[in-house]
């Protein structure tokens, strides 16, 4: 008994210690998190990276174009559901690494750059962004 009190004791005092900081290289972020710096919605988002042939869907899917995998920009993630003890596997999604959201970042200050210049100019309808000449 004794042995297990003190398990216990270290097992908890494992718990309190902060989990390090991780390299802001190391981190993951989901579209969620990276269209909201941009005040956009995750599905806005996705649409305009899936325009702009960075991301395809296929199914339910979000996949990187083959054009652009093994550069670490993200890394497939699955996403499951719980339901009577079940897990299963509703889709894969996209986790954008530290240098998938600088690559985003990059490709949106671009256009930001056109769209400020006047030479184009992005209209959202219907969740699809649509680029025209000024």
């Amino acid at each position: 008994m004794e042995l297990e009190l003190q398990a216990r004791s270290q097992q908890s005092q494992r718990v309190k210690r902060k989990a390090p900081r991780l390299p802001e290289s190391a981190k993951t972020y989901t579209i969620t998190e990276i269209a909201s710096e941009y005040d956009m919605t995750a599905a806005d988002m996705n649409a305009m990276l899936s325009h702009l042939g960075l991301q395809v869907k296929c199914n339910k899917d979000w996949v990187l174009n083959p054009q652009y995998e093994g550069q670490g920009l993200a890394i497939p993630t699955p996403f499951y559901s719980t339901k009577d003890r079940v897990r299963t596997l509703e889709a894969m999604f996209l986790k954008w690494t530290h240098k998938g959201k600088m690559f985003i970042n990059n490709i949106l200050e671009g256009l930001k750059a056109e769209q400020d210049s006047s030479s184009c100019k992005i209209i959202t309808l219907s969740n699809q962004p649509i680029y025209k000449s000024v």
